[in-house]
């Protein structure tokens, strides 16, 4: 084995242990529901869901509400992919996250995104968290080659690196914040928010803003605001 293939397999043992204490969820054994959800594939329905009733009605009331949460669920429906949307705790004080857990079960993969209710002070600001998030989901799923957790690390590691093991994507953060604006309009959410396009040459504006929301931080110096989700 050369260097770069013992480094490479050092990385891919480290780095659910890194990923765990840096941006996925802190959730030590696969809940129930997705043990289940992967032994018996339902493809049934919508690809992204819920087994949290409250969470399921924002889901619901995001597709009704936001032209881009619709068009993020559609690209998933789309797909080979199945993501569940779940409340729980992420690490890094962040309101969401995507942890770089996958499985596959016949044709389709799954992914869980991790909401942090507790840290989310309305449904518009969860129903911005969870369409940031199904971007990312989008990203993951359009590299067929990517059916796990380790290949997952490695694909945002080459595709999106904001630090050792956090990742961030300009899409992801527009997306988030198209969602809340566009539900802000439907349900006629006090004044509108700063137009998308409205931003500074390098996104710091929109950047700040996110930041504001979530509880996002800069993880280094880029030409793009790069966050730990």
């Amino acid at each position: 084995m050369t260097r770069a293939e013992e480094e490479d397999a050092m990385d891919a043992r480290n780095c659910r242990v890194a990923i765990l204490s840096l941006c996925t969820a802190l959730v030590e054994v696969t809940p129930c529901f997705l043990v289940r959800a992967v032994a018996a594939p339902d493809a049934a329905g919508s690809h992204v869901r819920s087994s949290d009733a409250s969470v399921a009605r924002i889901i619901d009331r995001g597709i009704e509400s936001s032209p881009t949460f619709k068009r993020l669920v559609s690209a998933i429906d789309g797909s080979d992919g199945i993501v569940y949307v779940q409340p729980g705790v992420c690490a890094g004080r962040v309101a969401a996250c995507l942890p770089a857990w996958m499985q596959s079960s016949g044709s389709y993969r799954y992914l869980r995104i991790v909401v942090d209710r507790k840290r989310l002070d309305s449904d518009r600001r969860l129903a911005g968290v969870i369409g940031h998030e199904l971007q990312h989901a989008i990203e993951v799923l359009g590299d067929p080659s990517v059916t796990d957790g380790d290949r997952m690390f490695f694909f945002y590691k080459k595709y999106a690196p904001t630090g050792w093991s956090s990742f961030e994507t300009p899409a992801a953060i527009d997306a988030g914040l198209a969602v809340e604006d566009e539900w802000r309009a439907f349900h006629h959410e006090g004044r509108a928010a700063e137009p998308l396009r409205q931003r500074d040459g390098h996104g710091r504006r929109r950047f700040k803003r996110f930041a504001f929301r979530t509880g996002c931080r800069r993880v280094q110096k880029s030409q793009s605001p790069l966050l730990v989700c």
